[in-house]
């Protein structure tokens, strides 16, 4: 057989797999496990329905399509003690007749979807329940991670962030103090303006957050929730 025909059928064998690989990827272009399960959510100025209540552990992918006025976005929340706080996946910015797509690898326990019209507060909820065996306790909270004690403010001004920095790779837990008289988010961006994680937090109540310093630069330390949205930059060299 000659090299160029050895050649072709390689090619021909490897394309199928480009192409699965291709199907693989989320709406953003990052990579994402291939979905086993698909879930289609309606989203409204003031609904925020499932098509399905349950779903088995394991990749899911949520469609979602805004049908309100305003520009809403979706999170995938789970449980941290009482209340769902911490985020799991997310999609924003998705606009009035607009559908994205969300991913996330979800053990099995209860969650909480919620659509934020407008992208404020703390959303519009819904339970899922995620079947299957029981669940080990989150990767964040058994990696070891530097503390760094924040506060939040009356005023909703962030403290505590002064003088502080991180390496690249470094893990960050950021035990965030709401001192503020209502419900508080607390959100971590990157540098490039993507969200690398947040915290719903109740008054007079510490939450946590776990953060991967994986890239250089100025983060953002964001709160938001109150009457204006305070941030402050947090280094990462």
């Amino acid at each position: 057989m000659s090299k160029r025909i050895t050649t072709a059928l390689a090619l021909v064998a490897i394309a199928p797999a480009m192409l699965l690989a291709a199907c693989s990827s989320s709406s953003d272009g990052t990579s994402a496990p291939t979905a086993s399960t698909t879930i289609a959510v309606a989203a409204t100025d003031t609904t925020c329905t499932l098509d399905s209540s349950s779903v088995p552990a394991g990749a899911v992918a949520f469609e979602v399509t805004n049908t309100g006025n305003e520009i809403t976005e979706v999170y995938v929340y789970g449980r941290s003690g009482d209340a769902f706080t911490t985020v799991v996946a997310e999609v924003e910015n998705i606009g009035p007749g607009v559908t994205r797509d969300m991913s996330a690898d979800l053990a099995a326990g209860d969650y909480e979807i919620a659509c934020k019209p407008g992208q404020t507060g703390s959303g519009i909820r819904t339970p899922l329940v995620v079947t299957g065996e029981a669940s080990t306790p989150a990767a964040s909270a058994s990696v070891a991670a530097r503390e760094i004690a924040l506060a939040i403010g009356a005023d909703d001004q962030l403290t505590g962030v002064e003088g502080q920095s991180a390496a690249v790779g470094e893990r960050i837990e950021f035990a965030v103090m709401n001192g503020a008289a209502a419900d508080r988010i607390f959100e971590v961006k990157r540098p490039d303006g993507t969200v690398a994680g947040e915290v719903e937090i109740k008054p007079s109540v510490e939450a946590d957050l776990y953060i991967d310093t994986n890239v250089a630069g100025t983060w953002k330390l964001i709160v938001e929730g109150g009457p204006t949205e305070t941030e402050v930059g947090f280094t990462v060299k």
